[in-house]
């Protein structure tokens, strides 16, 4: 077939509208079929169906389908065979195509039983498809696609709509295919080998269809990002540095000034002004300030503006400015920094900076392409193919922006080619020139200024020469998460995954032979080796083979020892899943034999790794191919083990004056896993011992730092009370924003402590009620799953009668997938708990009614918190008031936070916890709010003022 026979082709897609997510308990409602013939619509159906049960009321508010629409319809039993006439096509498209596949084949098994499966064979879907051909795109859901290609796309979630989508975009890719070159389509075919469906029959069609089509990367409809910015820097400067004037910094800001010139809409703000006067004396004076700046002052621009003033002003002076959410560090390098470009006096090169487990290796990459057969199994090759075409269009490498891969779920396959310290010799590397972890640390060498996260800096503080380079200069923004950040990457975590990954790696036996050892006795077979060096080098292999499966069989052991010991008496509940481990002896007693038996295989296998790598490189010539990759392949395995055997150590000797030690319980893809943590309890004394000697000014600012006006607290948990008082500012800066007039804060005083067991059903009840009078964009804050739940089950009677949207995290989707729906819906309501607390922006009518279900407290049973709050008590007295209320104290002024985004944001803040004004720390809540609290004795009360608020 050719390529213009391909393009000008035949197909079939389709889509159908269902009553719930599985095929074996819901059914289809309707169904929409779209032939394509020569690039153009050819014909069309559509038919909805009759249910057996009722459709339920957020499926008709998702896709229009009523009840009363399908009450005169077929039943779908009485339409298959014309449906699957319909389907009878050489190729079947679909977007989602699992899911569609998954209920016409399973309504098929029960309506047609003697027909068989419907078969997967001639089924490509455009999702998987889009997400391999357009990596840089924002999302890969059809109306984003579709829109990203100009395709007229008018009712969502409706079958006959959705499949002419579906059937216009793969038109619309199929160009963008047949214009890759043809390594890259034999990588895809190779990777899709033994896949059951039609996507690897595709690209072997693609394959034979490209003749002499010109090899072209496709410019895909979004832009390619990169992590370095502007121009290099003039040479370092010597002798005394140069302050930055106030008044120089006053004028970026002021009316008429370099910011309302670059800048629509641009108003200048004296609390913004304020603090980058403040951050301009912090660097003239070489002090820390801490800075609270509250929700609207637009601190990034405040502490901007001055970091790259200093910098034009003392060259070689690099600035490191440190984020905790990928959020504001994406604001802060493709806004904020491209705006400043515009109107700083001097050119600054400033670079977006990770950790090197964030990008991809190339070696490692072509590596594993080549020997991938016998390395991974069907389901880890597919996990690559978003990976083939970005790898060869992506400036910077960065695993972030290519938003089809996970690293979370996809984790087994990137420990395999991303870079690490093991395997990274960049000066014999064949890839140097084009490592993308090389290039960029490079040029953050030479930059005025450094973006980078807080698990970056932190990481680094354990070693002696960090990745950063040397720099005396740091912002912390989002400063509120040091304590837990840092926590975080100073400490030991070991799971049982953790080692069956690094085992996998290695080798695996079942349920066929994949790995690195299976890989390598392949290749020693070559007759390229001699006799004498593939004895020697398999007799190597096959003990470490035999370590390997012994190392899973320790680690499952240990793993069911400490689940055994400290689970044994636990039910399947999410607060009791971490025990605290509070004696040595009691991991000890748990596994002591089982722990000395994995640490005994680790070090073993690290043995024989050793003695491979210096068997190949003493009896291999130096000249056979493919030698440095398989050393290097295997310091990368040594470098990871040395991780767990240090890991694993801070368990066998824990030292619980120093550290809190605790196992956790998960359920997994229904399998009990168990984790064991270590956390240092001062993390204020290591970053006054690590951090702090290194730097020389800092600005440390989040929207909520202070406690009662105070800083002493965040100070005393960072360690910046052992900075020198005399460099030390602080400042507290007010939002701009009007909370009198945009905010009403109530507090329902009528309700039942939230400890009482009638609290969840006095909450459900009140929150039905409130809902469905004033139904408005809501976001309702929990601090448990298990009470969100509750709550979520009760409610959703009376709201699904009203037509009212339910987002629950952890039961509708993932976070970024609900609250994109919460944004689109304006009177939906979101239940969310820890994640949601922070981080989330949501202006205008999306939301309107934020409801604080109780004070933030910390589980007193968490392993960590109660450890510290222990030492608090030990060193200070009153760790409730010391510890407990202050934490709480942040992350309720964070909670709050969520709902006032803009000037002209306004809503209703409900905090249904009546602690706030019946105990003694109470009115430390209440009061650290920017608005005062309006208290309710009775629910008509409540309704009373929410009607009044809502209607003037």
């Amino acid at each position: 077939m050719t390529s213009s026979e391909l393009l000008e082709g035949s197909f079939t897609a389709f889509d159908v509208e269902t009553t719930g997510l599985d095929p074996e308990n819901n059914e289809i409602i309707e169904i929409g079929v779209v032939r394509m013939e020569s690039g153009r619509i050819a014909e069309k159906h559509e038919q909805l169906f009759h249910p057996s049960v009722p459709i339920p009321p957020h499926i008709t508010k998702l896709t229009g389908i009523r009840n009363d629409d399908c009450e005169n319809q077929p039943a779908l039993s009485e339409k298959l065979p014309e449906i699957l006439r319909w389907l009878d096509a050489n190729w079947i498209i679909a977007h989602n195509a699992d899911f569609d596949h998954a209920f016409v084949s399973n309504a098929v098994r029960r309506l047609s039983p003697g027909s068989g499966e419907w078969p997967r064979s001639r089924i490509i879907d455009t999702l998987e498809l889009s997400r391999m051909a357009l990596p840089f795109m924002k999302n890969h859901r059809l109306d984003t696609l579709v829109a990203s290609f100009d395709i007229p796309f008018h009712a969502s979630h409706r079958a006959l709509a959705d499949a002419e989508a579906a059937a216009l975009l793969f038109h619309r890719l199929l160009p963008q295919i047949l214009e890759l070159d043809v390594r890259t389509i034999r990588t895809c075919g190779r990777i899709l080998n033994g896949a059951p469906d039609g996507l690897r029959l595709f690209f072997n069609m693609v394959e034979s269809a490209k003749g002499k089509v010109p090899a072209r990367r496709p410019e895909g409809p979004a832009g390619r990002p990169s992590n370095v910015l502007g121009a290099k820097t003039p040479p370092p400067k010597t002798g005394a540095f140069e302050r930055v004037s106030a008044d120089v910094v006053s004028d970026f800001f002021t009316a008429g000034g370099a910011l309302e010139r670059i800048m629509p809409g641009y108003e200048a703000r004296k609390s913004q002004v304020d603090m980058a006067k403040m951050a301009a004396r912090a660097m003239n004076e070489d002090a820390f300030l801490v800075c609270e700046a509250g929700t609207g002052v637009g601190k990034t621009l405040a502490y901007l503006v001055p970091s790259l003033l200093w910098a034009s002003k003392n060259p070689g002076q690099k600035v490191v400015v440190s984020t905790h959410t990928k959020t504001l560090q994406d604001q802060l390098f493709y806004k904020d920094l491209p705006l400043l470009q515009k109107s700083m006096p001097d050119p600054f090169l400033a670079v977006l900076l990770k950790g090197r487990s964030n990008y991809i290796c190339l070696a490692r990459w072509e590596n594993l392409i080549e020997h991938m057969d016998e390395r991974l199994d069907l389901g880890e090759r597919r996990k690559l193919l978003p990976l083939v075409c970005w790898i060869d269009e992506t400036q910077t490498g960065d695993i972030e922006e290519n938003a089809t891969f996970s690293r979370e779920s996809n984790d087994d396959v990137w420990q395999l080619i991303h870079c690490d310290t093991g395997h990274c010799k960049s000066r014999e590397c064949p890839h140097e020139a084009r490592c993308f972890l090389q290039t960029v640390r490079k040029a953050s060498r030479t930059a005025d200024l450094v973006v980078v996260n807080h698990s970056l800096l932190f990481s680094t503080l354990n070693l002696q020469a960090s990745v950063l380079g040397e720099f005396e200069t740091l912002i912390m923004d989002e400063a509120h998460q040091i304590e837990k950040t840092a926590s975080q990457y100073l400490g030991a975590v070991l799971s049982e995954r953790a080692v069956h990954d690094l085992a996998n790696w290695m080798y695996r036996a079942k349920p066929q032979e994949t790995g690195f050892l299976f890989s390598l006795s392949g290749t020693l077979k070559s007759n390229r080796f001699s006799r004498d060096v593939r004895m020697k080098a398999g007799q190597i292999l096959h003990g470490l083979k035999t370590g390997v499966l012994d190392m899973h069989g320790a680690a499952g052991d240990l793993f069911q020892a400490l689940d055994g010991q400290f689970f044994k008496q636990e039910k399947h509940k999410f607060d009791r899943s971490r025990t605290r481990i509070r004696q040595p002896g009691d991991l000890a007693a748990a596994a002591s034999k089982e722990m000395e038996r994995l640490r005994s295989l680790l070090s073993g296998s690290r043995q024989e790794w050793t003695a491979l790598a210096g068997f190949f490189i003493r009896e291999v010539p130096d000249g056979s191919d493919g030698l440095p990759e398989t050393v290097r392949e295997i310091e990368s395995i040594l470098f990871r083990l040395d991780g767990l055997l240090a890991d694993l150590e801070q368990f066998i000797h824990p030292d619980l004056s120093k550290r809190a030690v605790w196992c956790e319980r998960a359920e997994r893809k229904a399998r009990r896993e168990i984790t064991m943590f270590s956390v240092p309890l001062d993390i204020g004394g290591t970053l006054a011992g690590r951090l702090y000697p290194r730097i020389k000014r800092g600005v440390f600012t989040s929207a909520t730092l202070a406690v009662g006006e105070s800083f002493d607290y965040v100070m005393g948990r960072w360690g910046l009370g052992r900075v020198e008082p005399d460099r030390i500012l602080k400042h507290i800066t007010g939002s701009p924003f009007d909370y009198a007039r945009q905010v009403l804060f109530l507090i329902p005083t009528y309700m039942s402590n939230p400890k009482d067991g009638v609290f969840i059903g006095e909450l459900s009840s009140m929150l039905a009620r409130v809902l469905t009078e004033q139904p408005r964009g809501a976001l309702i804050l929990f601090t448990s799953h298990s009470a969100l739940k509750q709550v979520y089950e009760s409610v959703r009677p009376a709201l699904e009668a009203r037509g009212v949207r339910m987002l629950g995290q952890g039961i509708d989707g993932s976070r970024t997938a609900i609250l994109r729906m919460f944004r689109q819906d304006v009177k939906s309501v979101l239940f969310g708990t820890s994640s949601f607390w922070e981080g989330v922006d949501i202006p205008g009518q999306a939301l309107e009614m934020l409801v604080i279900t109780r004070i933030p407290f910390d589980v007193p049973t968490e392993p960590l918190f109660e450890a510290r709050m222990e030492r608090v008590q030990e060193r200070m007295g009153n760790a409730f008031f010391q510890y407990a209320v202050p934490e709480a104290l942040v992350r309720f002024r964070q909670g709050f936070g969520r709902l006032i985004r803009t000037c002209s944001d306004r809503g209703v803040v409900l905090l249904t916890d009546q602690r706030a004004v019946k105990t003694a720390y109470g009115p430390l809540f209440s009061r650290s709010l920017p608005v005062e609290a309006t208290l309710c004795e009775d629910e008509n009360a409540l309704l009373s003022h929410l009607n009044h608020w809502f209607s003037s």
